[in-house]
């Protein structure tokens, strides 16, 4: 069939489509798709933003090339490929060709991950971005989707340069009959696999397109977009398609500034907890952090308080607006607990706001001997317990020792796994917390200056590392980000999280 008519095919099947109720394609995307039909190039390379329309209009190009004529040997089946980094993101593409099929009466049978057209050996299927799954079957087409954000499991690095190299042989035997391969993504880092093809431009087998979100898809506006991502940078990456710089700062420095305020007045504070960065013995420092919520809570809604008295609770209300919330209940001082509020959730009318409070900052910057490091855990001990915190939070560094000396000190200390995943979704959650202004720093030159050197890196495989600049030290940084860690772990009490605490996610932190 001419390149033309193949394009013609496409118009007719969007046409059929929007009588269907689906949404016409774009304007952008059908110059693109009749570019790539009519080059005879085998592969195109999109870069686009998010939400711009990628998968829906993929999905038709992928039904338009199925339902060509293809000399597939009779036993064999040729495969429309869907890559995606979870195998949950691709089965969404899979619901996509569904609904398109039905509603062009294709007829087709589904079993588990593959549609398969009735009467043609033709098959639909998805599979996630790995070597093994890429490997195999005879293909005609492959959409690999977003493919700047695939992520090896294990390592965290982008494995696309290894899935693609196993998926290719794979069209050999179609290549000459007009087998082709769609790269879309919105960017990540200027090095990934999916940033070097983009970068090698138009070429003999390849045509590239760009789109922001916006042109893309122009159902979004350009401000509609600044709505769905506040985040500068992160806008600037996932809905005007720019990638990332391979280092840069992993906090605004105007966000950083704000931090270092006054506590707001009128609060109710949560139970404190201690966050420690240990020290391994060399050159870096022993850090600790008192970290609590502070809430508002509305004039004249009723909350309930809680205090203990050699370990026996008692309640009493207590009308909002702005008492303490810690003081000693009557009774000898050595038996009783402090006045600790049992808050309401966020989606709580008796919560107005809140912020994330860092009362205090300690540290000692020295090497270490075991007297040292004893009188180090005695003056971190001693902090603690002035501030009325019975449980410590840290990475997993030094965790045997940590628990030992916080437990014979009657701290019950916690580790909380510091990994490539949770470092990033804790980076993640401080920056919203600055971006929102609900974190509170006390004054504290070192940990200023840790903050804005803190870097992100992106590797060429992928990979993203958050780390002092290098040089540097960011033993009061991590303090920081531990306490994110804990906030996700749903161990900071009287979290203002919306739905509780869920482990490993970055809940919602909207305005109350």
């Amino acid at each position: 069939m001419a390149r033309a008519d193949l394009y013609a095919r496409f118009e007719a099947l969007d046409r059929k489509l929007v009588a269907a109720g689906f949404p016409p394609t774009s304007e952008w995307w059908r110059a693109q798709i009749a570019r790539f039909l009519r080059s005879g190039r085998w592969q195109l390379v999109a870069r686009v933003g998010r939400r711009g329309g990628k998968s829906s209009t993929l999905c038709r190009l992928a039904v338009l090339l199925a339902m060509q004529d293809w000399p597939i040997p009779p036993g064999d089946v040729g495969f429309v490929l869907f890559i995606s980094a979870r195998l949950e993101d691709a089965n969404a593409r899979l619901v996509t060709i569904e609904a398109i099929l039905r509603a062009l009466r294709i007829p087709f049978r589904r079993r588990d991950t593959t549609l398969e057209l009735e009467g043609r050996p033709i098959a639909f299927r998805v599979i996630p971005a790995t070597i093994a799954a890429a490997s195999g079957p005879t293909t005609i087409a492959v959409v690999a989707d977003e493919v700047a954000k695939w992520r090896d499991h294990d390592t965290g690095a982008n494995p696309a340069e290894e899935v693609l190299a196993a998926v290719r042989p794979t069209m050999a035997t179609m290549a000459r009959h007009g087998a082709r391969m769609v790269l879309s993504s919105s960017p990540f880092g200027p090095n990934d696999a999916h940033a070097r093809a983009f970068d090698l431009g138009e070429t003999d087998e390849q045509i590239v397109a760009f789109a922001e979100t916006w042109i893309a898809n122009p159902t979004l506006t350009e401000a509609e977009t600044h709505k769905l991502e506040p985040d500068a940078k992160k806008w600037a990456r996932e809905y005007a398609a720019i990638p990332s710089a391979s280092v840069s700062a992993a906090f605004e420095t105007e966000d950083v500034a704000a931090c270092f305020r006054a506590q707001p007045a009128g609060v109710v504070k949560g139970e404190p907890v201690l966050v420690v960065d240990p020290s391994s013995g060399r050159g870096d420092a022993f850090t600790w952090a008192i970290v609590r919520w502070a809430l508002r809570l509305r004039a004249g809604v009723p909350v309930m308080w809680r205090a203990w008295i050699d370990g026996v609770p008692y309640d009493r209300p207590h009308e909002g607006g702005g008492t303490p919330s810690w003081a000693f209940v009557a009774g000898d001082p050595r038996n009783a607990q402090l006045y600790s509020p049992v808050m309401p959730r966020a989606n709580d009318a008796a919560v107005e706001d809140a912020v994330a409070v860092v009362e205090e900052i300690g540290g000692v910057d020295q090497k270490f001997d075991a007297g040292a490091g004893r009188a180090v855990y005695d003056a971190a001990a001693r902090d603690a317990k002035r501030w009325g915190c019975r449980r410590a939070y840290g990475d997993q560094r030094e965790m045997l020792s940590a628990h030992a000396e916080f437990h014979r000190r009657s701290i019950a200390y916690e580790a909380i796994t510091w990994t490539a995943e949770s470092k990033r979704v804790a980076v993640e959650l401080v920056r919203r917390w600055m971006a929102d202004r609900r974190l509170v720093l006390p004054a504290h030159d070192k940990l200023r200056a840790q903050l804005l050197a803190f870097e992100s890196r992106i590797l060429p495989s992928g990979y993203e590392t958050y780390a002092g600049r290098r040089g540097s030290h960011d033993d009061y940084a991590a303090l920081v980000l531990t306490a994110a860690m804990a906030e996700n772990e749903g161990f900071l009490p009287r979290s203002p999280h919306r739905s509780g605490p869920a482990r490993g996610v970055v809940a919602g932190y909207d305005r109350f």
